[in-house]
């Protein structure tokens, strides 16, 4: 393998930018025969100067120097520096641009030029013609040269006829009417969504002379809904070309998605009619995910290709867009619970239960399988019979307490409450994430908990009948929810999820001979009874989840026994251990 060092480099460099500076002599002398014979000696130092201009405004390039050349005869040198040609300006400052586009540009702008000039008579009538013929002759033989003074491969750029695209039209092609459920009036509605499908035109602002504008940038992300049921979108592409090189091969529409790989070229690319299927809905109840779970975004890649080529300001060139398909299904699920019997231990029959509570699962307006949830609903007051059990089981064991008895109305989420979630698209438009809509509306007496401990409690001489109470009233009524993409959910949840503690109320009353002695309380009862329900996050995967939890704090009362002769002593009653009475969720 060869290798140079710097010098070496430098030399070789220097060798070929001498080359390609005669080179371009020649070149420039067969294109224009007149100028050498004119310029005489001067004209190897306008060629020096030439490539010294074209370099400041970055063309290095054989060809971008050629051009700019061929400017300076038509022009004079330093025309860009004119008033009379301040059309040269923008071209040659869009360094940003691809070479190939500002050279086509250069040419294509300073012809038109030479035409105004040759129209007003300040050049020869056949000057604007001879100039564009020369221009291909230039290229030709000077793109082999790649960049100037440079040892690189040469660089292949693209020129030609002006192509490129003017606008490309998304439209739905079968009718969609998106609805989603909303609570008005004391029910649930299906309602048409604020957004409905449209037509959408990706941006291309104008510029004054109404040609597309420098500042045209396609959108990366298009975000559209796909009717629920099949899931699938029937959309229409259309393209549209402000210029075409060629109408069998440009424009090229391509579609890459699950399926694999499609393209359409030149007149079948004009309108394509494409059919995208949506990811399914989750269905509920689904492993490890909770009501209202988003699901995933099905992504279509859709490009269109032209030879990206203006004869003034940015080309749209290829177009690559990113279509975001989502599934429009929409679900609701209302529920209703009845307040429950009182219950009472000891006990000889199975407690009575609460009339089996009402479900109803809907999604897009059809009803759906609802019996697990009903039966989940219904094991609520299951479990909370189950919890109720272990505490008569524990008051029953405490220490001196006989004849125990536990009395207990515990209404728990009694009354009515919905919720209705599924993607919903933005309402600035399609550029923009749909938002996962979840809404949600509470009725309910959380709590309506009357709950009586008692029995007579022995200790030494003294005899007193014992009573613990814990009472509460708390109701859980709100309308909430997410419905603009930004907003954290759980902080939509807030208004639909509450917390209690509710405490004890203790009395001693003697049953015995005053003489035997007595218990007093010194203090109110040590601990409560804590509740929370509502509407939380599933604590094991995605989405939502209905819950109630009722835990019992350990309970301990201070006492005061007097004995007889005047002697007291203190003491604590250590009456009930933590407990956790129900922990109960759905979804």
């Amino acid at each position: 393998m060869l290798s140079l060092n710097e010098a070496q480099l430098a030399a070789l460099e220097g060798l070929k930018f001498r080359r390609d500076l005669q080179r371009l002599g020649e070149v420039l002398a067969e294109a224009f025969p007149e100028l050498p014979a004119r310029l005489g000696e001067r004209y190897p130092r306008l060629i020096e100067h030439g490539v010294q201009r074209a370099r400041i405004h970055g063309l290095d390039h054989a060809v971008g120097v050629g051009r700019y050349l061929a400017c300076c005869c038509a022009f004079g040198a330093d025309f860009d520096s004119r008033p009379e040609q301040a059309w040269a300006r923008p071209v040659l400052a869009a360094v940003e641009s691809a070479p190939g586009l500002r050279i086509f540009q250069l040419g294509r702008r300073a012809t038109e030029a030479l035409r105004r000039m040759a129209a007003e008579g300040r050049v020869a009538a056949g000057l604007p013609a001879s100039f564009e013929q020369a221009l291909p002759r230039l290229d030709r033989a000077l793109m082999p040269l790649g960049r100037i003074g440079r040892l690189l491969p040469p660089e292949w750029l693209q020129l030609g006829e002006p192509c490129d695209l003017a606008h490309v039209d998304l439209l739905p092609l079968a009718p969609v009417a998106w609805q989603h459920y909303r609570y008005e009036a004391g029910q649930w509605r299906r309602l048409p969504q604020p957004v409905q499908p449209s037509a959408l035109r990706l941006p291309v602002p104008l510029a004054p002379d109404g040609s597309p504008g420098s500042a045209a940038r396609e959108p990366q992300r298009v975000y559209t809904l796909a009717p629920g049921g099949e899931g699938v979108l029937r959309l229409q592409v259309r393209t549209e070309l402000a210029a075409c090189c060629d109408p069998e091969v440009h424009p090229r529409l391509s579609l890459q998605h699950a399926a694999g790989l499609r393209d359409w070229r030149g007149r079948h690319a004009h309108a394509v009619s494409l059919e995208l299927a949506a990811p399914p809905a989750v269905d509920w109840p689904a492993p490890g995910k909770g009501l209202a779970a988003e699901g995933g975004v099905d992504w279509s890649r859709i490009t269109v290709e032209t030879c990206g080529l203006r004869s003034a300001d940015a080309p749209i060139g290829d177009l690559g867009l990113d279509l975001g398909l989502l599934p429009a299904t929409q679900w609701m699920m209302a529920w209703r619970r009845e307040p429950g019997p009182s219950w009472s231990w000891p006990h000889r029959d199975p407690l009575p239960l609460p009339p089996p509570p009402r479900l109803h699962l809907e999604r897009d307006g059809q009803a759906q399988a609802a019996r697990l949830w009903q039966e989940g609903l219904q094991a609520l007051d299951v479990q909370l019979a189950t919890g109720l059990d272990r505490l008569a089981e524990a008051w029953a064991a405490v220490a001196g307490l006989e004849d125990a008895r536990v009395e207990a109305e515990p209404r728990l989420l009694a009354g009515h409450a919905g919720l209705s979630w599924g993607w919903m698209a933005d309402v600035r438009g399609a550029l923009h994430p749909p938002v996962y809509r979840v809404v949600g509306q509470m009725e309910l007496q959380a709590c309506d908990l009357q709950l009586r401990l008692s029995g007579r409690l022995h200790s030494g001489a003294a005899i007193s009948l014992l009573r613990l109470d814990c009472a509460g009233s708390v109701a859980l009524r709100s309308l909430w929810g997410r419905e603009r993409t930004g907003e954290d959910l759980l902080a939509a949840l807030a208004p639909a999820q509450l917390a209690v503690g509710l405490p004890w109320v203790a009395e001693l009353i003697p049953v015995a001979r005053p003489e035997a002695g007595r218990l007093e309380a010194m203090a109110p009862v040590q601990g409560s009874l804590s509740l929370a329900c509502g509407l939380r996050a599933h604590p094991g995967g995605v989405g939502l989840q209905w819950f109630a939890r009722l835990e019992l704090e350990p309970l301990r009362l201070v006492v005061e026994q007097s004995a007889p002769g005047g002697l007291t002593v203190c003491r604590t009653l250590e009456l009930l251990p933590a407990m956790k009475l129900l922990d109960w969720s759905l979804g």
